[in-house]
């Protein structure tokens, strides 16, 4: 089958262009570090900036030393050229925005952290081995040595392998640690997530049932600020970039986040953080310390939490969801930890 030559020059124009647009897409992502627009992820800009104007270069490139003088011959009208250019333009954005969407190979250490299923989900258990960096060791062979221990929620849209570095640290640091699952996100059926945690390990023969604390990120954060609240077991309370009240991040949002997973995000967010209340409910008599990122443009830190008598730090250079992974952020929670629940 031949096409007419106007829908051949059409068709090759709208792949130009979206080489073209897809190349310039990259370069506003690295420009501005959005996430949600980025092929190849705003961790080294320089890549997605070499990635935009390798696009470009190649685009004008093939379009131009393909067709060469033809392309000013008499071809598809102003109107067909349009409806080129938007076909081109409709299909370069949905790259960008559904690429980002795709799963990733996680690249921290290898570690065998075993599952643990619970009343109503599941979670990932890391435990100590032999002898751990804060010095402890069995009294003698087979005694296990009672441990602290923390109850760890991931950020909503996020599986509990992104708390793996920060939990894998705990546990060489001496604390058993679990990480939930967020498997429900009906309220008030989410209320019981972080309890049945607990609850898991004040039973686990390891665990000091007088030393459990909790962890949460995003609405994880949320959530382990408001069960503390309820549960006198929980002894510390540390809070990585808590919502603490809703929020109306419009494109920002793509800054942390790829476009799809963002708007699951506001739509939860929206109904859940209004329930949860947690500015509200800060557990009274009891240390939490509230951790968010220089760079966090979904819920910045809220100072109307330090009224409450709560600890609050800044981690420069990091976002909302970059903060659970960040060197600085995980050394300054194993240490507050150790401070408040012993190794």
């Amino acid at each position: 089958m031949q096409f007419p030559e106007q829908i051949t020059i059409g068709l090759l124009f709208s792949l130009s262009a979206y080489g073209v647009i897809l190349g310039a897409l990259q370069i506003v992502a690295a420009r501005h570090r959005l996430i949600g627009l980025s092929l190849l992820g705003v961790g080294n800009p320089f890549r997605c900036y070499l990635l935009g104007a390798t696009l470009l270069l190649l685009a004008y490139g093939w379009f131009f030393g393909t067709r060469g003088y033809e392309i000013f011959s008499p071809g598809p009208a102003a109107s067909e050229f349009a409806f080129f250019l938007g076909l081109a333009f409709l299909a370069a954005l949905s790259t960008a925005f559904l690429i980002p969407n795709l799963p990733h190979r996680s690249s921290v250490s290898k570690v065998c952290p075993s599952q643990v299923s619970l009343e109503g989900g599941r979670g990932t258990l890391y435990s100590p081995k032999g002898p751990t960096l804060a010095g402890h060791l069995p009294a003698r062979p087979g005694t296990p040595v009672p441990r602290a221990a923390i109850c760890a929620l991931p950020g909503l849209g996020e599986g509990t392998r992104s708390l793996e570095p920060l939990a894998t640290h705990l546990a060489k640091r001496g604390f058993v640690v679990l990480v939930l699952e967020l498997s429900t996100l009906e309220y008030p059926d989410l209320l019981a997530l972080i309890p049945s945690g607990v609850a898991y390990l004040a039973a686990h023969p390891e665990v000091d049932p007088q030393r459990i604390g909790v962890l949460g990120v995003d609405l994880g954060a949320d959530l382990a600020i408001r069960s503390a609240s309820g549960d006198e077991q929980i002894r510390a309370v540390v809070a990585l970039s808590p919502i603490l009240e809703t929020t109306q991040p419009g494109l920002d949002i793509l800054a942390e986040m790829p476009y799809l997973q963002g708007m699951r995000w506001s739509r939860a967010t929206k109904v859940l953080v209004s329930r949860l209340a947690s500015l509200e409910h800060f557990p009274q008599g009891r240390p939490c310390l509230l951790l968010w990122g220089g760079e966090d443009r979904l819920a910045p830190q809220d100072r109307r939490a330090a009224s409450e008598g709560q600890e609050m730090m800044i981690v420069e250079g990091e976002r909302r969801f970059s903060l659970p992974r960040s060197p600085a952020a995980i050394s300054l929670t194993t240490d507050w930890f150790q401070e408040q629940l012993g190794g």
